[in-house]
């Protein structure tokens, strides 16, 4: 899998940015920093996805809307054998702190 990065701008200038982090045991997991200075700094990452570990998340998109920050991506949570993938949608309404 070619490793995918998406990149979303708010209206008040603050840069998003999405990709796919692989840690050793648990899998790809998807993982988003944000900017508030342009792309100068960027804030920590914070992993997107919500499931137990172990499957695979990647190929994320990002988007922003209004105040919310949404991330498609492909997810591999319901295959036990952890090949098939599906699109899953995250949504964020406080900047990227907590998601649904």
């Amino acid at each position: 899998n070619v490793p995918l990065l998406s990149l979303a701008a708010g209206r008040d200038g603050r840069l998003y940015l999405a990709y796919a982090s692989e840690e050793a045991g648990r899998g790809a997991d998807v993982r988003l920093v944000r900017s508030d200075d342009g792309g100068a700094h960027w804030a920590a990452p914070v992993t997107v996805n919500q499931d137990a570990g172990g499957a695979d998340q990647f190929q994320p998109s990002v988007a922003v809307a209004g105040g919310d920050i949404v991330v498609s991506s492909l997810d591999r949570r319901l295959d036990p054998a952890n090949t098939f993938a599906d699109e899953w949608l995250a949504r964020s309404g406080d900047g990227g702190a907590t998601w649904t």
